[in-house]
């Protein structure tokens, strides 16, 4: 019935019930550091009917992201007009079709504040991925080597805003001043990014139900797709059918949005960098369950 209406209407309607609709939609967004595997949990969740599954939709909110993480996304309320903005389509047209809403781009993980009031139903899945690997990707792909997107990626607090407008973190973070940060590798910026994003995503989930987060590891997906395939889907609210594993597990087999590095990222790694990686990451990789 929804596809049936005209655009224009579509669009007055949309305006009219999206406050309503973010408070009632169902919804489940990923925090991550990008390289973790996002592209195939979106596959993944396309296979289900009964979910709206996006990977990066546009708008990006690549400035947005930059500037929730540097000021902690306070004011919230700033930040929920933005994704009243930017996301009220798409939100709505799930919400008329029954569907839960996924959306698995990491860009919006320091959104995660705004989501959590905006979208009172949502759900967080924190994906995330050894942290060797993902840096070894995302060097990979440029980061920190003047990439198109690196105007957008985090960097230290105080690069980002004045003195005056610095506050501390709601959570413990590796505290890297202009100078410090200037000497630092590509290397070390990306096992930083690696640390800095989880650090965070840890203790976002300390503020919110556990019923509305779910930690999950690329290696454990790869690993045991039935179990983890079956607590996925638990946690949506959904019974997994036995008719999508197969196609689940197609989608597992490929390496989808692959980046050109080593198979073994950590055994690639010197001893000097190795160091460098836990010296970093270190606290916050044992967390999650990753050791040297």
């Amino acid at each position: 019935m929804y596809h049936m209406i005209p655009r224009p209407l579509k669009m007055v309607l949309i305006r009219c019930i999206s406050p309503f609709v973010f408070r009632k939609t169902d919804a489940v967004f990923v925090l991550s550091t990008g390289r973790s595997g996002t592209l195939t949990l979106t596959k993944l969740l396309a296979i289900d009917t009964r979910i709206a599954a996006y990977h990066e939709p546009r708008p990006h909110l690549y400035a947005e992201e930059l500037d929730a993480y540097a000021h902690e996304c306070i004011p919230l309320a700033r930040f929920a007009k933005i994704l009243y903005r930017a996301r009220s389509q798409l939100v709505t047209s799930a919400y008329l079709k029954g569907r839960l809403y996924a959306e698995t781009s990491n860009w919006l993980t320091f959104f995660a504040p705004a989501i959590r009031t905006t979208l009172p139903r949502s759900k967080f899945i924190h994906l995330v991925r050894h942290p060797a690997e993902v840096v070894a990707s995302g060097l990979a792909r440029g980061w920190y080597q003047a990439a198109s997107l690196d105007r957008w990626r985090i960097r230290p607090r105080t690069l980002l805003v004045d003195s005056q407008g610095t506050k501390p973190n709601s959570y413990p973070s590796l505290q890297i001043t202009a100078d410090e940060w200037s000497r630092m590798s590509p290397f070390e910026k990306a096992c930083w990014l690696w640390s800095e994003i989880n650090t965070f995503a840890i203790h976002f989930a300390q503020t919110i139900p556990e019923s509305r987060y779910l930690l999950v590891r690329l290696e454990d997906l790869i690993a045991d797709p039935n179990q983890q395939l079956q607590r996925l889907w638990v946690f949506l609210g959904l019974t997994f059918e036995t008719h999508m594993l197969d196609q689940c597990l197609a989608v597992l087999s490929v390496k989808h949005n692959a980046s050109k590095y080593p198979r073994s990222a950590y055994n690639e790694l010197c001893s000097e960098n190795r160091s460098l990686l836990w010296n970093l990451c270190g606290d916050t990789a044992k967390r999650l369950g990753y050791a040297p």
